[in-house]
């Protein structure tokens, strides 16, 4: 299977912007919300992860914190 990495570069842009939502609603006390895109992030970190699409720091630190986001 060939791997196209816009493809790629688009999920790690969406990761980036499913925390800056969960982050975003957390703040405003939108905890429904804010789960909601933190579970999101969370979810396609994952599948990142499992095909080792880049694992840069940014993306380790932004599923870390979605995975943070969940357990508040």
């Amino acid at each position: 299977m060939h791997r196209d990495n816009r493809d790629e570069q688009a999920k790690d842009r969406l990761l980036y912007v499913l925390c800056a939502l969960g982050r975003l609603h957390r703040q405003q006390h939108r905890s429904a919300e804010s789960t909601r895109y933190y579970r999101r992030a969370v979810d396609l970190g994952d599948e990142l992860a499992r095909i080792n699409s880049r694992p840069n720091a940014q993306f380790l630190s932004l599923w870390k914190e979605a995975k943070e986001g969940l357990s508040r």
